[in-house]
């Protein structure tokens, strides 16, 4: 028998959300419409999910910023300045 769409959202959480093998957060935020239907078009035009293109986004700038950054400045970026080792 098929499962429901509320046992495959279950399942997704359970291997995705729950627990300590978890590999997403939850995000919940408002966001502009104009803003909405660009991240819809762009994920579209580029064959990915509105998740997976705003994945892609985040990393990219994440890789600009921290690119020409030595190993203390990026410790800053990540939060770990002043932590031993």
């Amino acid at each position: 028998m098929a499962m429901s769409n509320r046992e495959k959202q279950a399942a997704f959480r359970a291997r995705h959300i729950k627990g300590d093998e978890a590999d997403r957060e939850r995000l919940h935020l408002l966001v502009p419409v104009r803003v909405k239907r660009a991240l819809e078009r762009i994920a579209r035009h580029h064959g990915l999910s509105q998740a997976a293109m705003l994945e892609r986004f985040i990393l990219d700038a994440q890789d600009q910023i921290t690119r020409g950054m030595d190993n203390e400045q990026y410790r800053v970026f990540v939060g770990e300045a002043g932590l031993p080792g």
